[in-house]
């Protein structure tokens, strides 16, 4: 929020719990919205995402954040003046399932020879063109029975667009083994997202070197929810912490590690192109 320089944008925190007067009520510059998926639906609120551009219907743009992101630098704000073209989304390719070997997700999704996997946790989305042409029903027929590997809202996107989105580098959407390696030396991140188990607020559990965690800790105790941090990570978790826990990390080999450096090297991303961000390919490893 303290990033946001623009007079022409909105932050908007949007929840299935009762928050309808938590931004006037603790004196922030955002606002709160709430959102819950309709009684009797079996959707998961996973898909609670797709709904955004809908209960948002003035906003002709939107870039959606998952709750486990960290905004790096004001670049985010950056990416509302990026030409879309015709695409409905951009977003950042999911290394892990695109490139780690004997995902039965993205051969299931995409069939064999197609990486053009997005991940759900960043979009910006064109959210009148959303709107115009009924995504959202799109989307929702993807929700539909259940198969192996299957990764919920992630699943129905990339069954959807089928590799048709605008693509964004790792800049802005830094996923936890990507932030871990060379990858953050080479591309500075905007956008860094905390997949997996290791969030900041679980505690010792936290293994990376990252000031998320520090910064949660000065800032809890005295916030309106004091009991934020203690009622995610205790005595018992501590207690059960295993001292063999390795970050994931791309540093490590892996089969499609070639591949992986290959499209950072070839892909035209739109953040580059627009100046938004540098690769730097001296810092890349070779693929051997």
């Amino acid at each position: 929020m303290a990033l946001n320089d623009r007079a022409d944008t909105d932050v908007i925190v949007f929840s299935d719990a009762a928050v309808a007067d938590l931004a006037t009520s603790v004196g922030l510059p955002f606002s709160t919205r709430g959102l819950s998926v309709a009684a009797g639906s079996n959707l998961s609120p996973h898909y609670l995402r797709f709904f955004i551009p809908e209960a948002l219907p003035s906003y002709d743009r939107i870039l959606y954040l998952d709750t486990d992101t960290y905004a790096e630098d004001a670049r985010l704000f950056r990416l509302f003046d990026l030409d879309m073209g015709e695409h409905v989304f951009a977003g950042v390719r999911d290394a892990v399932i695109a490139f780690v070997p004997g995902s039965d997700e993205l051969s299931s999704i995409l069939g064999p020879g197609n990486t053009r996997y997005m991940n759900s946790g960043v979009m910006l989305i064109e959210a009148a063109r959303y709107r115009r042409e009924r995504t959202l029903r799109d989307i929702l027929k993807r929700t539909r029975g259940k198969q192996r590997g299957f990764h919920l809202d992630q699943s129905a996107l990339n069954l959807t667009l089928r590799g048709n989105f605008l693509e964004l580098s790792p800049a802005f959407n830094l996923m936890t083994p990507l932030w871990n390696s060379f990858v953050r030396k080479a591309i500075h991140p905007a956008i860094v997202h905390f997949t997996g188990v290791m969030k900041p607020w679980r505690g010792p559990s936290f293994l990376l070197d990252h000031p998320a965690r520090s910064e949660m800790e000065k800032y809890f105790p005295t916030s309106p929810w004091p009991g934020f941090l203690p009622g995610f990570f205790g005595l018992r978790e501590a207690l059960a912490q295993s001292p063999q826990q390795v970050a994931p990390s791309f540093d490590a080999p892996f089969g499609g590690k070639p591949e992986f450096l290959a499209y950072l090297r070839a892909t035209d991303f739109a953040d580059v192109s627009a100046g938004l961000t540098v690769v730097h390919f001296d810092r890349l490893p070779d693929a051997a």
